[in-house]
């Protein structure tokens, strides 16, 4: 029998609710909060399944908003950081009730796909490592939840119009975030500390200490979020039949914006990202393609010149692989898929923020517990990057299902690109652009586990995809 109007409205309000509950009670540390956990988590998982049946697409852009003011947030309520959990566990839920009506319209799941193999390797090197329950748990909702986003992105119903839509709210917020993080850069970090939000940790020097941050939590998540930004407003700028001002200072502001975080790879990655859509334009016949190079060059000389010192200190110090947490992380990470190929040691257990809560004996087998970050006395640095957490925990079969992942979402862009016309290449072209900012980004991030990027890589894969005939779908390669 089809659950149909109310009755599935309500069916996955309750289901999420018996789910965001116990979330917010495993989290809180007083009755009050408990109380306190639970009416909020039952409230946003109502909000979520109402949303999600009327619009699925806004559910997605309002969880990349959430971004923005989670840290104020939770200083006040930690719980909140769980709320984004919330919502993804709504969504999947909804999608699963449509499933199960013989009326709902055919889903294309496949990008659910990197998730199952994800799980199929972490689950079984956690089985064969007899690792504890809790850590597992956790570290399979932190492993999976990027692909988790995606796939239900691209399942959901894209009519023509919803990038843009979105698009049209994310540049106000953004904006705002973006110069706010220019006033917390112009006044030494007032924004950040009069919020409470301020988690910046500079033991190797004060040489960023002026970092700017805005609303999020650290300086990294700035220069993430701006750095993505920049790539889908520059690829909106490039796709324009004219040029528009307001995408042009939008474009400025993002890039002013990403530089004052003082991150390395923030430069990285905008050059990454006027480089693809300098390519991509001049690929196309477009005139703007040599404009928009010549532009990023004088961009990125005017970032060196100012920067330098700053840039140099990052090289050499993460250069160095005595003096580097991150390059010893990705050394004993390496070692490890080798050791239990092509597994790895399991769900939660290294280089993730489930194996520096419940810390990993791992560290102790190859030697980490004695390095400083990494020690169980300072464990600051265990959840600072991406791809060792893969490999370790999942192992090389982990490592290349995920690979396989972005490599497919990749050619669907590519493409998408080769058959778009005008503005239906924005979505591939800011795919494109996000996924190499991701992939520069993710070196010495833990970028593949953080909302900010799996939202805009789920929007952009959804828009993208929603363009490809079923044929070209098709002719993809399978991802598992």
């Amino acid at each position: 029998m089809a659950l149909r109007g109310e009755r599935r409205a309500a069916l996955i309000a309750l289901a999420a609710v018996l789910l965001a509950a116990p979330l917010g009670l495993l989290a809180a540390t007083e009755a009050r909060t408990w109380a306190l956990a639970a009416i909020g988590g039952a409230v946003v998982a109502g909000a979520t399944a109402t949303g999600f049946r009327r619009d699925p697409v806004l559910v997605v852009v309002a969880l990349w908003a959430f971004q923005i003011v989670r840290t104020p947030l939770a200083v006040a309520v930690p719980q909140v950081d769980q709320l984004s959990d919330v919502v993804l566990l709504v969504v999947l839920i909804a999608l699963a009730v449509d499933l199960l009506s013989p009326s709902a319209p055919p889903r294309d799941l496949r990008l659910f796909a990197p998730a199952i193999g994800l799980l199929f390797f972490g689950l079984a090197s956690s089985a064969a490592q007899s690792a504890p329950l809790a850590p597992t748990l956790t570290g399979a909702w932190l492993g999976t939840k990027f692909w988790l986003l995606v796939g239900a992105s691209v399942a959901i119903p894209w009519r023509a119009g919803d990038l843009d839509r979105a698009l049209a709210i994310m540049a106000p917020i953004g904006a705002i975030a973006a110069l706010l993080g220019l006033v917390d850069f112009a006044t030494g970090g007032a924004v950040a500390d009069a919020l409470r939000s301020n988690l910046r940790v500079t033991p190797l020097g004060t040489y960023r200490s002026g970092a700017a941050q805005s609303l999020y939590a650290h300086p990294n998540e700035y220069s993430l979020a701006m750095s993505l930004l920049v790539a889908l407003f520059l690829a909106r700028l490039a796709t324009r039949a004219r040029a528009r001002a307001s995408d042009v200072a939008l474009v400025v502001l993002f890039v002013a914006a990403a530089v004052v975080s003082l991150r390395l790879k923030a430069v990285l990655s905008v050059t990454a990202a006027f480089a693809v859509v300098a390519v991509v334009q001049i690929a196309r016949g477009r005139r703007g393609g040599v404009g928009l190079l010549a532009g990023g060059a004088v961009v990125v000389l005017a970032v060196f010149l100012a920067m330098g010192s700053v840039i140099g200190q990052q090289l050499n110090t993460y250069g160095s692989s005595q003096t580097s947490v991150r390059a010893q992380l990705y050394d004993v990470g390496a070692r490890i898929a080798d050791d239990h190929a092509p597994f790895g040691v399991g769900f939660g257990r290294y280089a993730s923020a489930p194996s520096r809560d419940h810390y990993s004996p791992v560290y102790d087998l190859y030697g980490l517990s004695r390095v400083w970050g990494l020690s169980r006395d300072f464990p600051r640095f265990v959840a600072d990057t991406s791809w060792p957490s893969v490999m370790g925990e999942t192992g090389y079969g982990g490592l290349a299902v995920f690979a396989a992942g972005l490599l497919a979402l990749a050619l669907a862009a590519v493409v998408a690109l080769r058959r778009a016309r005008g503005p239906d290449a924005l979505a591939p072209l800011a795919l494109s652009c996000a996924l190499v900012v991701l992939l520069v980004d993710s070196t010495g991030n833990p970028n593949l586990f953080s909302w900010n990027a799996i939202t805009v890589i789920a929007l952009l894969s959804g828009a993208t995809l929603a363009q490809l005939p079923a044929r070209a779908r098709a002719r993809e390669p399978a991802l598992a």
